[in-house]
């Protein structure tokens, strides 16, 4: 498992524009915390890899406002996998 945590204004170490694909479709103001983790999973039931991104609008949030799921390792998310999985939560058309 691995897990970083980003402001919206800083990019992701091992991504260096996955934060900046997402400030249009989730207008992200700049501070916002973003947390990835990257989970590997043994069950056939599931992807190999899964990276789940939460979004929290305050330091003081408890629960994240949204959550995008990609079933791909966090440094191979391309604009591609973004726009899939923001279509199929409902956040963009």
């Amino acid at each position: 498992m691995y897990s970083e945590i980003r402001n919206a204004t800083e990019e992701f170490s091992f991504h260096p524009t996955l934060i900046s694909w997402l400030k249009g479709p989730l207008e992200l103001k700049g501070n916002e915390i973003l947390k990835l983790t990257e989970i590997g999973c043994t069950d056939h039931s599931c992807p190999v890899i899964e990276t789940c991104l939460e979004v929290f609008y305050s330091e003081q949030d408890s629960e994240p406002k949204r959550m995008i799921r990609f079933g791909r390792a966090k440094h191979l998310i391309n604009k591609m996998d973004l726009i899939f999985s923001l279509k199929k939560q409902g956040i963009i058309e």
